[in-house]
């Protein structure tokens, strides 16, 4: 038996980053005024459409899912809105009901 499905979706990805930047000088010294420690994080908004089906057997606890994925994510990472698309495709194995 096969049961199709679309997919629509939204989420947030969160992309954080420790940065630690220690200056020296020639003789190994640590220049304090030069040197940083700090967090930041990045966000990105992602959308998600996609189909599928399942299929499964009569009688049998366990089906197979195939399903088709376009991910678009959208960002400002570097000063200015950016999108793009990521497609995908994903094969599973479904248990239960």
């Amino acid at each position: 038996r096969a049961r199709p499905y679309l997919l629509v979706g939204l989420g947030l990805l969160t992309v954080r980053n420790h940065v630690r930047t220690e200056v020296v000088d020639g003789s190994g010294n640590p220049l304090p005024n030069f040197s940083s420690k700090g967090n930041y994080g990045d966000d990105a908004l992602q959308g998600h459409l996609g189909a599928g089906v399942t299929l499964r057997p009569s009688g049998l606890p366990v089906g197979l899912t195939v399903e088709g994925r376009a991910t678009r994510l959208i960002n400002n990472y570097s000063g200015g809105f950016q999108g793009n698309w990521n497609p995908s495709i994903t094969v599973g194995v479904k248990t239960g009901g």
